[in-house]
């Protein structure tokens, strides 16, 4: 500020000036993004988002199928095979969209299977075998009890 105060008319023009000063350099961000990883625990929105961040930080315009290489490359690793099966099957370019979509129903489906593979917590329903006679009888309790 003591440098340039002449120059600075407004907390407006000060705050533009400290902001480019401040800014992380363009080799942060490329740093940041090469070596950006979807951590456990977080979304793929979130983490899709971020890589989207990263880029544009970057170079506005950085190819779709280059976006789509990062974001497979810091994808979970569960994820990430699957997904990249699946890209390398299409006959165009991946795009951001279409690597989000594949990711996406991948993660349903694992997600869906986990489920399905956990056993249930619902206990069984308590009864009771009665030999009345020959014949078994099995009593169950009552609703309201």
């Amino acid at each position: 500020y003591d440098n340039n105060k002449e120059t600075l008319r407004s907390w407006r023009e000060l705050k533009q000036h400290l902001l480019e000063r401040f800014k992380p350099s363009l080799s942060t961000a490329k740093t940041q993004l090469k070596e950006r990883k979807q951590q456990a625990g977080e979304t793929l929105i979130a983490y899709y988002d971020d890589i989207i961040d990263l880029c544009k930080q970057v170079d506005n315009n950085v190819p779709l199928h280059m976006i789509a290489d990062y974001l497979q490359d810091g994808l979970r690793q569960e994820l990430k095979i699957h997904a990249k099966r699946q890209v390398k099957a299409l006959n165009d370019e991946p795009t951001p969209a279409i690597f989000l979509k594949i990711s996406r129903d991948e993660e349903e489906l694992q997600h869906g299977i986990s489920s399905e593979q956990q056993p249930s917590i619902t206990p069984p329903q308590p009864y009771c075998v009665c030999w009345c006679g020959c014949l078994p009888i099995k009593l169950h309790p009552h609703p309201k009890l």
